[in-house]
């Protein structure tokens, strides 16, 4: 179940209101730019799965995605507890950072926590099978894929080169609760 965390003051993890209807969190953050949408990841992955599998299986909605919203790039990523570079993403990944442009995800299987700072509050934002988030530009976010991490997503970009953060140095990740 998709569920949104606000904290709204981002220097108190412990004053927290949370939101589980969809077209509530859906306005919620469209207040602070963060477009969500539900759609259909109608292609159940297993172990054989990989990212040119993944690739073949939503070739289709890939190209229409890239073209209808002006996405130059996409990816794949696939990450579990047996992958081998889970610990070093999900430190990097964990720092508040921002982009130049617009980083979307759409999420295959499992799940994740998005964290964006926006203004003085945090909207931690809990993502899972057929959720497509777009993270604006400049919004400083961060995300958690949890310590025994599971998900797959097709990351769109509006660059030739892919996800590239710009890291804030503020340590706020750290005072706000984890995936998992």
């Amino acid at each position: 179940m998709t569920i949104l965390h606000h904290f709204p003051d981002d220097s108190n993890p412990k004053r927290v209101m949370i939101h589980r209807g969809f077209p509530l969190i859906q306005t919620l953050l469209a207040g602070i730019g963060v477009h969500l949408e539900r759609w259909a990841a109608d292609v159940n992955l297993d172990a054989s799965s990989s990212p040119e599998v993944v690739e073949i299986l939503y070739a289709d909605l890939v190209e229409r995605t890239k073209a209808r919203r002006g996405f130059l790039m996409h990816d794949i990523i696939m990450v579990d507890e047996h992958h081998p570079a889970k610990d070093e993403l999900r430190e990097m990944f964990l720092e508040e950072h921002t982009h130049k442009e617009d980083e979307a995800r759409f999420m295959l299987e499992g799940s994740g926590l998005f964290s964006f700072h926006a203004g003085a509050g945090v909207y931690a934002l809990t993502v899972e099978r057929n959720d497509f988030v777009n993270v604006p530009a400049g919004m400083k976010h961060w995300f958690d894929m949890g310590p025994a991490p599971h998900f797959s997503a097709i990351r769109f970009f509006n660059n030739d080169e892919g996800w590239i953060a710009h890291f804030t140095g503020d340590p706020i990740s750290q005072r706000f609760p984890r995936h998992g």
